[in-house]
C-alpha cells in the first residue's frame, strides 16, 4: 500500500510544483504572497526530492530482496540437479557390476561344465533320456553336454557382440539372439526329453536395463540380453541334471 501511495506522490507531485510554478511566474513581484509562493515551491521541491529518494531506497530494498530468493532458489535447483547426477553415477555404476557378475557367473558356469564332462563320465554312468528313451550311453551323453556347452559359449559371444562400441556391421543383437534361440530349441527337441523344451520355453527372471560405456542400449538390445541370460542359466542347469 505505501509503495503505491509513493508511486502516486512521484507522479502528482511535480504536476503540482509545476502549476505552482506557473502561479508564481505570472504574479506581480510586489504581491505579498509572492515570498510565501516561492518558499512554497521549494518546500514542495524538497518533499518531491524526498519522496523520490524514498521510492528509489525501498525499490532497491524489494529488488535486493527479489535477487536473494532468486539466487536461493537457484542455488537449491543447482543442489538438486547435483544430486541427481550422482544418483545417475550410482545407478549406471550398480548396473555395469551386475552386468558383470552375470557374465562371470554364465562364464564360471560354462567353463566348470565344459571340463567337468570327462570327470563325470569316468566316476559313474550317465543315464539321460534321448527322445523320451532311457540311454546309458556315455558317447551321447557327452555328446549333449558337449553341444550345451558349446551353444552356452555361442550365447556369451552374442552378448558381448552386443555391447561392442561400434556394432559389427550387419549385426542385429536381436536377430542374432533369435537365430540363437532357434538352434537350441531345434536341438532340444531332436536329442532331449520334451520337458527340456517346455522348461527352456518358460525360462525367464528379472528384466534388467542394459548399458554399454554408460550408454543404455536400446530396447531390442534389451530384450535381446535379457532372452540370453535367461536361457543360459537354464542352459546351464540342464547340463548341471545330465547324470
Amino acid at each position: 500500500m505505501l509503495d503505491t501511495i509513493l508511486d502516486w506522490a512521484a507522479v502528482f507531485l511535480p504536476t503540482l510544483l509545476s502549476i505552482g510554478g506557473v502561479l508564481v511566474s505570472i504574479k506581480a513581484p510586489q504581491s505579498k504572497h509572492h515570498k510565501a509562493w516561492r518558499v512554497g515551491l521549494v518546500a514542495l521541491g524538497v518533499a518531491i526530492s524526498a519522496i523520490t529518494a524514498w521510492q528509489q531506497s525501498r525499490s532497491r530494498s524489494a529488488h535486493a530482496a527479489e535477487v536473494g530468493g532468486l539466487n536461493t532458489r537457484l542455488t537449491t535447483l543447482a543442489g538438486n540437479v547435483e544430486s541427481l547426477k550422482q544418483q545417475q553415477v550410482s545407478e549406471i555404476a550398480r548396473r555395469q557390476q551386475a552386468e558383470r557378475d552375470l557374465t562371470i557367473i554364465v562364464q564360471a558356469t560354462g567353463r566348470s561344465t565344459r571340463e567337468g564332462v570327462s570327470e563325470d563320465i569316468k566316476k559313474a554312468p550317465i543315464k539321460i533320456e534321448v527322445n523320451g528313451q532311457v540311454s546309458a550311453d556315455p558317447a551321447k551323453t557327452m555328446a549333449i553336454r558337449t553341444k550345451l556347452g558349446e551353444l552356452l559359449e555361442r550365447n556369451e559371444t552374442i552378448k558381448a557382440t552386443c555391447f561392442a562400441k561400434p556394432v559389427p556391421n550387419g549385426f542385429s543383437c536381436l536377430a542374432a539372439t533369435n537365430g540363437w534361440y532357434s538352434e537350441v530349441i531345434k536341438y532340444i527337441s531332436q536329442n532331449m526329453e520334451i520337458s527340456y523344451r517346455a522348461r527352456l520355453s518358460s525360462a525367464t527372471g528379472v528384466s534388467l536395463s542394459w548399458t554399454s560405456n554408460g550408454i543404455g542400449l536400446d530396447n531390442d538390445s534389451n530384450a535381446a540380453l535379457n532372452i540370453l541370460t535367461f536361457k543360459a542359466a537354464a542352459l546351464a542347469e540342464f547340463i548341471k541334471e545330465q547324470h
